[in-house]
């Protein structure tokens, strides 16, 4: 039989406290699980981070492609530019290309929303960005730099006798993502021309 004696220094002795071994083990423990738990939150920082930025390059990409099909709505007499206007404007009679349905890589065209009443417009690409060129007020360049274009096609379908004209516009390229492989993208839209009566 045990006596009260050992039953109350059995007693003394567990109510000290955990010993070293348990303290170690249970440190070890909860140090492998925080380890675990700070790689797959810094994991998921770095992923929202780069979707954070894929979302506001592809953002900036929809909103220059809407921009431009709302000019080339409004506009009239699209051509083909295949040479560089720099400050010499083709007029109208004197454009590279006019005909009934062509592809391009860079669409001028006239647009009467301006300050000015008509402008010339013309889309075109400018070292893997968008480039949009307005006579007599200079151009801008309405795509990112985080959006590396790689090809820009427009094909126009212009029997006005038929109706108004038909603007498609291709944009292929990739987006820079920080932190992984740049993601690529093709995006095709239309544009119908508004006709000028309505």
């Amino acid at each position: 039989m045990i006596d009260n004696k050992d039953q109350i220094s059995h007693l003394k002795y567990r109510s000290r406290g955990f010993s070293l071994l348990e303290m170690v083990v249970a440190i070890g423990v909860f140090t492998i699980v925080i380890t675990i738990a700070f790689g797959a939150f810094h994991s998921l920082l770095d992923t929202h981070r780069q979707m954070k930025a894929l979302d506001s390059a592809m953002n900036n990409l929809n909103t220059s492609l809407e921009s431009m099909t709302r000019d080339i709505r409004f506009g009239t007499h699209y051509f083909c530019e295949y040479e560089g206007l720099g400050s010499d404007w083709h007029d109208e009679d004197d454009a590279n290309v006019e005909k009934d349905q062509y592809e391009c890589s860079s669409l001028a065209f006239t647009f009467s929303g301006g300050e000015n009443g008509e402008e010339r417009t013309r889309y075109s690409l400018d070292s893997g960005r968008i480039k949009k060129e307005v006579h007599n007020e200079g151009s801008e360049i309405v795509t990112a730099s985080e959006v590396d274009i790689t090809n820009l096609n427009f094909w126009v379908d212009r029997k006005e006798e038929e109706g108004p004209a038909l603007v498609i516009l291709e944009v292929e390229g990739k987006v820079a993502v920080p932190g992984k492989d740049p993601a690529a993208f093709s995006l095709q839209t239309a544009s119908s021309q508004r006709n000028p009566d309505n």
